[in-house]
């Protein structure tokens, strides 16, 4: 039964090695997205590891199946990165969020900073615009630690940070925080990575704002910072009129914004919570 397992299992690295460098081949000359084998191949080694484990006895046993599943995963991409281009390689395993993944891309020539990556007929975006859309803490932390610019903006000229903040996940700005951004740095229109967490929310109110606007604020963000049109994040915050506007204006008054400041229509933040209260009064009437 030993003997075989093992050429099944010997049977199983060649045969996948053998897909995979044939489908590299179909890469190069953009005709397939190698990571989609690398998740092919990978997911047969999972399942022969999955089925070979019934009827074992010893947790030990099993983990060992496991780590030979992956690291046959790991061996496989290695081919495909240096089969091909690994810049295009980067893309697939930030979006994986693998660590181990984005090492090898950048250990065989990926540029964690590259931009313009095309391949299957679509452009993809920086590696850490890619991390911060896949919300793939695990990859950010490690192009930020093999030298990414934590400051770069994304395609619409948006700092990478401001877009985290719109995740509402602390984990997704606790990288760039440690790798010195700047929270304070603007886009066009003048916002920082504050009106992030008010612009670029990402999905319904989940009662993260005020957390996540609270940590930025403890790490040097600037909340009397006003955009293009004189309007400060408290300001903003005054003018939400509902909960979430009520939560972060409270918060941002604790850490120092000036309530004082006037727009360039010469309104303050109290002006804008006045016309939510004339709101709601007119609709209760």
């Amino acid at each position: 039964m030993k003997r075989l397992l093992g050429l099944a299992r010997a049977l199983f690295v060649l045969g996948g090695t053998l897909v995979v460098l044939i489908f590299s081949w179909f890469w190069i000359n953009d005709a397939v997205n190698p990571f989609y084998v690398v998740l092919f191949c990978g997911g047969l080694s999972l399942i022969f590891g999955t089925t070979t484990i019934r009827g074992w006895r010893r947790s030990g046993q099993s983990l060992q199946r496991f780590a030979f599943a992956g690291f046959t995963l790991a061996t496989l991409f290695e081919i495909c990165v240096l089969a091909g281009d690994s810049n295009r390689a980067l893309v697939g395993a930030v979006a994986s969020d693998s660590k181990y993944l984005v090492k090898v891309c950048v250990r065989n020539g990926a540029d964690v900073n590259g931009s313009g990556i095309r391949f299957s007929g679509r452009s993809y975006p920086p590696p850490l615009e890619v991390a911060v859309g896949a919300q793939a803490p695990r990859a950010l932390r490690q192009l930020l630690d093999m030298g990414a610019d934590p400051n770069q903006c994304d395609r619409a000229g948006h700092p990478m940070v401001m877009m985290a903040a719109g995740t509402h996940r602390i984990d997704l700005l606790e990288p760039f925080v440690e790798h010195s951004v700047n929270l304070n740095a603007r886009d066009k229109s003048g916002d920082t990575a504050l009106y992030g967490v008010m612009y670029f929310q990402m999905y319904p109110y989940d009662g993260k704002a005020a957390e996540t606007m609270k940590y930025l604020l403890e790490h040097g963000a600037d909340p009397n910072t006003a955009d293009n049109s004189g309007m400060t994040i408290l300001m903003i915050a005054a003018s939400e009129c509902d909960s979430k506007g009520s939560e972060l204006t409270r918060v941002l008054l604790a850490h120092g914004a000036d309530r004082s400041i006037r727009d360039q229509d010469g309104h303050t933040a109290s002006d804008y919570a006045k016309q939510c209260k004339a709101k709601f009064d007119a609709l209760t009437r």
